[in-house]
C-alpha cells in the first residue's frame, strides 16, 4: 500500500480511495513515515520493462512517543539482494543534539501529530462549512456588486474630471525626470552600508521578517502557515531565530526547509487547457522569512 501516487510507478496507477484508507487509518493510529534515507521505490516485481512496477512498500512508522525519544533515529535502506524488497536497518541514537535547523522542525513534525488529533476532534467536515459560509458570502456580494459599482465610477469620475490636464500632465514628466536622475547617478554604497549589509542578523530582523507576512497566505509542505508561527511566537521565538541564524552563517537550508509545493490555480470555473491554470510557490514560513530578512536588508 502506498500513501501518494508519486510513490507508485506502473501502466496502472494507485486508487486514490486505498490511499485515503490507508492516510486515514495512520492518522487514527497517530502513526508517520519515519525519516529514511532517499529511496523513491523500495519494491519492484522484477518483470520485463514493459510490465515493471516499482513502488514503495516498505516503510518504517512511528508514533509520537518514539519520534520525542529518539528525535535522530532514521531507517537506511538497503540493497534489495535476492528479495523483491528492500529491508531497512533503524539506527536510534539516545543524543538529543543536532543542528538548530534541524532541532526546529523536528519539533513542529512533533507538534503536526497533536494538530492532526485536534483537528479530527474539533473540525470535522469543515469543508462543507467553509462551503456553506462562503456561498453566503457570494449572495451578500451580488446583492451589493451592482450599487458599489455604480458609485465608485461616479467618485472616480468627478476628481478626475476636476483634476486640470495640464498638472497631470506635468506630473508625468516630472515622474520620468526623476527617475532618469536616479538611474544616471545610480546608487552609491557607502562603507558604513557595507558593514550593516554583512552585520549579524538580530531576533528583531526575523521577527519583523515574520509578522509582516499575511497570516492566512498558502502554507508550505509542512502546512504550518504564518498565522501559527506568530501565536506560537512567545514559544518558538528562541528556537526559530537560532535556525536562520544557522543558515546565514553556514549559507546551507535543509530538505524540510527547502521543500517547496508548486500549486496549479485555476483561472476559470472549468478550466481545459494549461494556461487557464496559475502556478504559485508554497514555500515554508521559515524559507520566506530568510528572503525577507535579505529583501529588507537589501
Amino acid at each position: 500500500m502506498v500513501r501518494f501516487p508519486s510513490e507508485k510507478l506502473s501502466n496502472t496507477p494507485p486508487v486514490l480511495q486505498d490511499m485515503l484508507d490507508f492516510n486515514d487509518c495512520l492518522a487514527s493510529c497517530h502513526l508517520d513515515d519515519l525519516t529514511c534515507t532517499e529511496v523513491d521505490m523500495s519494491w519492484t516485481n522484477k518483470q520485463d520493462f514493459v510490465t515493471r512496477v516499482w513502488s514503495k512498500l516498505d516503510r518504517v512508522l512511528a508514533n509520537h512517543g518514539f519520534i520525542t525519544t529518539y528525535p535522530n533515529a532514521f531507517g537506511h535502506f538497503q540493497e534489495p539482494g535476492i528479495s523483491d524488497h528492500s529491508p531497512i536497518l533503524v539506527k536510534i541514537s539516545q543524543d538529543k543534539k543536532g543542528s538548530p535547523m534541524y532541532c526546529f522542525f523536528q519539533k513542529l513534525k512533533n507538534v503536526k501529530h497533536a494538530l492532526t488529533h485536534f483537528h479530527k476532534l474539533h473540525f470535522s467536515n469543515i469543508s462543507h462549512r467553509v462551503q456553506s459560509a462562503k456561498n453566503a458570502l457570494m449572495e451578500g456580494q451580488k446583492l451589493k456588486m451592482s450599487r458599489t459599482l455604480i458609485a465608485a465610477r461616479s467618485i472616480f469620475l468627478q476628481k478626475f474630471l476636476k483634476e486640470p490636464i495640464s498638472r497631470i500632465f506635468w506630473g508625468i514628466v516630472l515622474l520620468r525626470n526623476l527617475r532618469y536622475d536616479f538611474i544616471s547617478q545610480g546608487a552609491v554604497v557607502t562603507p558604513s552600508d557595507r558593514q550593516s549589509l554583512i552585520r549579524e542578523i538580530s531576533p528583531t530582523e526575523i521577527r519583523d521578517a515574520l509578522f509582516s507576512m499575511d497570516s492566512n497566505s498558502s502554507p508550505g509542505i509542512d502546512g504550518f502557515s504564518a498565522g501559527f508561527f506568530k501565536l506560537a511566537w512567545q514559544i518558538i521565538a528562541k528556537d526559530f531565530c537560532k535556525a536562520v541564524n544557522q543558515f546565514f552563517s553556514s549559507s546551507k537550508m535543509s530538505k524540510q526547509a527547502n521543500s517547496t509545493v508548486i500549486s496549479l490555480i485555476p483561472k476559470k470555473a472549468i478550466p481545459t487547457t494549461v494556461t487557464d491554470y496559475r502556478p504559485i510557490s508554497c514555500c515554508t514560513v521559515f524559507y520566506k522569512t530568510v528572503s525577507k530578512v535579505l529583501a529588507n536588508r537589501l
